[in-house]
């Protein structure tokens, strides 16, 4: 599995192509074949939980997103492409991390937050958003 669009998209797509796959034609295209083996296409935050289901044998996606969903799965590589940064942003009066103690934290990553606050001890609200954060 690969993700079909986003940041990981075009590099997962080069990484694929550097290891003989051929790339779809049509960029709606979900899947690629080499040999007996395909690659399907779909929303990164999804990749996990075709993994450990079973569905697919392997997949392409962001340790953050495979953190998020809590999903047994096995890492079997770092690729050398989709560094991120999760960063803590304050409107100004939180100095350091223990000031977050009995506040609001609102985040994408409620899992990843949550064992960041965790363990150093800190106990917060934390409250999920999506989109563009």
């Amino acid at each position: 599995m690969a993700p079909n669009k986003g940041r990981l998209s075009a590099p997962s797509l080069e990484f694929l192509q550097k290891a003989g796959f051929s790339l779809p034609a049509d960029s709606r295209s979900y899947k690629s074949t080499l040999g007996g083996s395909t690659v399907l296409f779909a929303r990164a935050r999804d990749i996990p939980y075709y993994v450990a289901s079973g569905f697919s044998d392997f997949g392409i996606t962001g340790r953050d997103i495979v953190v998020e969903s809590c999903q047994q799965v096995f890492e079997i590589c770092e690729l050398p492409f989709g560094e991120c940064a999760v960063v803590l942003a304050s409107g100004g009066s939180i100095r350091n991390v223990r000031d977050l103690e009995g506040k609001r934290v609102a985040t994408e990553f409620p899992v990843i937050a949550k064992n960041f606050l965790e363990s150093r001890a800190v106990a917060a609200e934390i409250i999920r958003l999506d989109g563009a954060t």
